[in-house]
């Protein structure tokens, strides 16, 4: 009778130690949570030539977001905007074209939009946080010393500002770059009831107000082109909503290492 309690004994003691090991065996075959990783970026940067408008087209331009003079039509034009942070193309639709003179530098934005919004109507008011805006951003030098913003509005509303020794260093708001513009509905404003088609915007840059001579054949300047586009109910953005000709790979548009390259080039468009 002994011998057979401890056989009985052994067989519990061994059944005990064998199910810790088998929860072991249990946890160690348990599946590992996988990590979402974020979607592999691709650096790029965009460049665009800058043609001549010949001096008989001159005489054409007015500034007015209409884009009717014919040297549009030959202007270089880019319409494969990015996420500003560089995952992919944006599903909203921007187009941006170039051409230049002795005295500006003219910049068109396209931008299809099925509601238009924009609120406020001061010069330099905040149209970054509220409106649909297009902006523009120029370094001559390339070395951010200075470094120069613009920005319009669906209302026409203005803002514009210097920045100096690197990215939003030394911000001066009370600069003004002296900027003519003009913009153009193909819908109405702040109207969420109805479907708008878009809007444009035709900018002039004076080039003495943010170089010192006007940019020679083959000469390069750094620049930024972006679009904010707003919802006249909605608070929260949508997908491409902030987007950029050339992406700065970032939220930050001031990611100023990333901007593209303007070729100033002497061949004429008419």
């Amino acid at each position: 009778m002994n011998k057979f309690f401890a056989v009985l004994l052994v067989f519990l003691a061994v059944l005990g130690c064998s199910k810790p090991q088998e929860n072991a065996v249990k946890q160690e075959q348990a599946p590992k949570k996988i990590e979402k990783k974020e979607p592999e970026v691709k650096i790029f940067k965009k460049t665009m030539k800058v043609f001549t408008i010949a001096e008989e087209a001159r005489k054409q331009i007015k500034i007015d977001g209409k884009f009717d003079e014919s040297f549009w039509k030959n202007a270089s034009k880019d319409d494969d905007f990015w996420i500003s942070r560089g995952t992919e193309p944006s599903p909203v639709k921007t187009t941006v074209m170039t051409a230049r003179d002795d005295k500006f530098l003219y910049v068109g934005f396209i931008a299809k939009d099925d509601d238009i919004y924009a609120e406020l109507k001061n010069t330099d008011d905040p149209i970054y946080d509220h409106d649909d805006i297009v902006e523009i951003y120029i370094d001559p030098t390339g070395r951010a010393t200075p470094y120069f913003e613009m920005q319009v509005s669906a209302a026409g509303v203005k803002f514009d500002s210097r920045f100096s020794g690197g990215r939003r260093k030394n911000r001066n708001d009370s600069w003004d770059s002296g900027i003519i513009y003009g913009v153009s509905l193909d819908g109405t404003l702040n109207d969420p009831d109805d479907t708008d088609k878009g809007w444009n915007a035709e900018i002039a840059v004076p080039l003495k107000s943010i170089a010192e001579n006007p940019p020679e054949n083959g000469e390069i300047w750094k620049a930024f082109f972006y679009r904010i586009n707003r919802h006249t109910k909605l608070k929260k953005s949508k997908k491409g909503d902030f987007s950029a000709w050339t992406p700065p790979f970032a939220g930050d548009f001031h990611n100023i290492k990333h901007m593209g390259d303007l070729i100033f080039v002497d061949e004429e468009i008419r």
